[in-house]
């Protein structure tokens, strides 16, 4: 990051805005999304991608200088697949990309100009946007105890992948709820085809629609464990079996 605002600044056209993600889908590791704050020019929009980081840990987008944030629901946020949000600061004004009718200003052939009917065009999915609501509600009593639990479950899962021959690990224990790993002998695919089908574990296999990240791990795809606060426990040790056995 230090070297793309260096390289910016020199050509004389100071970046307008740096796109980060909060939280890796593909490993659990999260920038200082502080010190990326402080290395950029005031003027530069800081918009990130909360996906995987939204529902686990807060965000204090104020504190953090963050102008844009993208959140998905279907994750951390508990919500259904369908929901989401975009949250942004005063200073950024979003063009609308989809156009249609709003039900507010009827007689207007354009988008309105206020929010959120802006950016909110034909009719919304209502039945996700309450699932994120109530999930929204739901953690702001619990998102404490979730990220306690998830840590606990990613940590015991990465300590005990160390211990099997065959296993590398690619995450550190996080907030997150990601543990990913290579088994040396066999594709990710693959392996996660057997853990389904031989053991009921579901778990990922390929790049995660990252390709550039798999690319700077040198991996041609990796297995992906995702835990949320409510996996069983025994689940760890369960998952952990089946991995040993595959490799």
């Amino acid at each position: 990051m230090e070297r793309a605002v260096e390289v910016a600044a020199r050509g004389g056209t100071p970046p307008r805005a740096a796109v980060i993600t909060l939280a890796s889908n593909v490993t659990g590791t999260a920038p200082d999304i502080m010190r990326v704050r402080k290395i950029l020019p005031p003027e530069c929009l800081l918009i990130c991608d909360g996906a995987q980081a939204c529902g686990h840990t807060e965000i204090d987008m104020h504190k953090c200088g963050i102008d844009g944030l993208a959140v998905a629901g279907h994750k951390g946020m508990l919500g259904i697949q369908g929901s989401g949000a975009l949250l942004f600061s005063e200073r950024f004004n979003p063009a609308p990309f989809m156009f249609g009718g709003t039900g507010s200003e009827s007689y207007n052939p354009n988008m309105p100009d206020f929010y959120p009917d802006k950016l909110e065009a034909g009719t919304l999915n209502f039945p996700a946007v309450i699932s994120l609501a109530e999930g929204a509600t739901y953690l702001k009593e619990h998102m404490s105890e979730h990220k306690k639990r998830v840590e606990d479950f990613t940590a015991r899962t990465i300590e005990g992948l160390k211990k099997i021959s065959g296993a590398e690990v690619f995450s550190k224990p996080n907030p997150y709820g990601i543990v990913a790993l290579r088994l040396k002998k066999v594709q990710s695919e693959m392996a996660a085809f057997a853990l389904s089908e031989e053991f009921g574990i579901c778990v990922r296999g390929g790049l995660h629609c990252a390709p550039l990240m798999h690319k700077a791990l040198g991996s041609d795809g990796l297995i992906r464990l995702s835990f949320s606060a409510f996996t069983p426990p025994v689940a760890v040790e369960e998952a952990l079996k089946a991995i040993s056995a595959l490799a």
